[in-house]
């Protein structure tokens, strides 16, 4: 949906966004930065774009940009990239998981990959 400006008007003058209003443009706009970014399995997880009606938290989707420690508890190896498939092969549903799909090219592009 986007932004939404809550109008603050001046203090009385009944020009502002009534106290309903205001508080859906609030859910509205903290809907809208969760969808963009959350941690799921220790990793950063980024969306461009989302369906506020149907937002996932639980899973990776196609177009997720994943940033993170492929090893948290280690911190060796420092990954990036984007997901580009939740099914391999197209026919299963064989979901992508984070650490174990960030090799598999039909799965995932790899930004930057930076081992410590």
């Amino acid at each position: 949906m986007g932004y939404q400006e809550i109008n603050r008007s001046t203090p009385n003058d009944g020009n502002g966004d009534d106290a309903r209003t205001w508080a859906g443009k609030t859910n509205e706009n903290m809907k809208e930065l969760h969808s963009r970014a959350f941690v799921l399995n220790d990793v950063l997880v980024s969306r461009r774009s989302h369906d506020p009606n149907n937002l996932h938290f639980d899973k990776f989707l196609v177009d997720d940009r994943l940033e993170g420690w492929e090893n948290i508890g280690s911190k060796t190896r420092w990954v990036e990239g984007i997901v580009l498939s939740t099914t391999e092969p197209v026919d299963s549903s064989d979901p992508f998981v984070w650490p174990t799909d960030i090799d598999n090219e039909a799965k995932f592009m790899i930004i930057d990959d930076i081992n410590r």
